[in-house]
């Protein structure tokens, strides 16, 4: 009985300790920018609402290499009328961009679109703001190759 206790905590002890661990990468340092700048690799063509108040501009590197660069900004639009305004931004074909998908169709408090043009993926997440008839616009750029 004793020589099968062993065994079996033995048996433990061998699998806790030689079983192959998940690989971590540190955490990428987060570059904030100013206001009046744009984050690394964010596109320069997508518009932001004139006078908006940004709460979020910064960019990151990814473990991949690729960078993703994100503006976020407080509107003083509805969900439904910036979300109506970036899906006739992206699907103008003037611009460059092609929708891939579109999320909250039934949801008034929070929409979102999916696009991409030959530098990366772009996300717009849009939910309701604290003031009614506002919105939070979440820009989001994802690099479709590693940035050097």
């Amino acid at each position: 009985m004793i020589i099968f206790a062993i065994l079996v905590v033995g048996g433990l002890f061998y699998l806790a300790f030689t079983r192959p661990r998940p690989v971590s990468h540190p955490p990428s340092p987060i570059t904030e920018v100013g206001a009046g700048a744009f984050p690394e690799q964010f596109p320069l063509d997508i518009p932001i609402e004139q006078g908006a108040q940004l709460a979020k501009n910064f960019s990151v590197k990814l473990v991949d290499g690729r960078v993703q660069a994100t503006r976020g900004f407080l509107s003083k639009a509805s969900v439904a009328s910036n979300f109506t305004f970036y899906k006739m931004y992206l699907t103008d074909p003037g611009h460059g961009w092609t929708i891939l998908g579109t999320a909250g169709d039934q949801d008034p408090s929070h929409k979102a679109l999916f696009a991409k043009n030959a530098n990366g993926v772009l996300t717009v997440n849009i939910s309701r703001g604290v003031v009614p008839g506002t919105s939070f616009v979440d820009l989001s750029f994802v690099t479709a190759r590693p940035v050097k």
